[in-house]
């Protein structure tokens, strides 16, 4: 796997969603990529929110004992929008995480994203 052509996909994903920041993490909320806008945040914190979310969520999910999650997000009051993506790659449990306005669609790009690291990281 190369890192750069992962960092670049990332920096391509994050121009065509208008994404303010894009971070692959892992677990336990240390970043491995992150991609931002200039106007953007700071880039650990939202990577250890991420992991946060991701470690609140499947606590909740084990007790009420539903299927693994696919996402979890959170909304702040400026209609911006957190939004985790967990996968598992190369046995190594992953977050690919975002912040989109509440006017760009994600779905697909993520998807892509995550497909596109999967393969990466199996290399």
């Amino acid at each position: 796997m190369s890192i750069k052509e992962v960092e670049q996909y990332l920096h391509e994903l994050n121009a065509k969603g208008n994404f303010a920041l894009t971070s692959l993490t892992d677990v336990d909320g240390f970043s491995l990529i992150t991609v931002k806008s200039p106007e953007c945040c700071e880039p650990d914190i939202y990577a250890a929110v991420a992991a946060r979310l991701q470690r609140t969520a499947e606590q909740a999910r084990s007790h009420l004992g539903m299927v693994p999650v696919d996402e979890v997000s959170t909304t702040f009051e400026d209609g911006r929008r957190l939004v985790c993506r967990p996968f598992v790659a190369n046995n190594q449990n992953l977050i690919l995480s975002i912040v989109v306005s509440k006017k760009h669609s994600y779905r697909q790009l993520t998807n892509r994203a995550i497909r596109y690291i999967k393969h990466e990281w199996e290399v």
